[in-house]
């Protein structure tokens, strides 16, 4: 009698512990909700467009286009920065701290019609950091040339098409820039969304 007044007693329990871990689980699912959709980013200047994470904008202070006649047409960046957050980096600890922890695109025109591979294994056009890994990829239907630890990116995927050659990658630097809510993740997912617009 007293071993099933135990069993009974030690059945009850489990069936609590399991039915509060269930309400926590499903308190927990309601709370986090949805996460935020991305959203498109599309320029008509350099003639491409992006998904951009929940959070992640332009950035106005590091995007430029190059009016000097030279084959670079411009470069966008990507931040998870505010406003206030890249001015302040800007100022302190320096310009490289902003850098940490952006998307790019880069646009240049391509007269020679040299492929991704060429492109980017010339040290004059593509530059070359020792370690850097160089290999064959597919991008927005494109074949592509992967850089990783490049000599200007973590990531750098060259992409050719019609006389341009589009530079999209990342950038991580040291750990003590990196802003808070940034994630490789988010900037994966920024450059593999990539697709050229006519």
């Amino acid at each position: 009698m007293r071993h099933m007044r135990r069993f009974t007693l030690l059945v009850a329990f489990v069936a609590a512990v399991i039915a509060i871990a269930a309400l926590g689980a499903g308190v927990l699912a309601v709370t986090q909700g949805p996460a935020a959709p991305a959203s498109a980013y599309v320029s008509q200047t350099l003639g491409y467009e992006v998904q951009l994470p929940s959070g992640w904008r332009r950035s106005t202070t590091l995007s430029a286009l190059v009016r000097n006649g030279n084959l670079k047409l411009g470069h966008e960046v990507f931040t998870i920065r505010s406003l206030a957050d890249e001015a302040g980096v800007l100022a302190d600890p320096g310009p490289g701290a902003a850098w940490s922890y952006v998307g790019v695109v880069e646009q240049w025109r391509d007269p020679a019609g040299w492929s991704a591979m060429a492109w980017a294994t010339d040290p004059l056009l593509a530059g070359w950091a020792q370690g850097q890994v160089v290999e064959t990829a597919v991008i927005d239907g494109h074949v592509a040339t992967k850089v990783t630890n490049g000599p200007r990116f973590s990531v750098a995927y060259y992409v050719q098409d019609n006389g341009r050659m589009f530079v999209v990658g990342y950038k991580i630097d040291a750990p003590d820039w990196k802003p808070s809510a940034a994630t490789e993740a988010d900037l994966r997912s920024i450059v593999a969304s990539f697709h050229i617009t006519p």
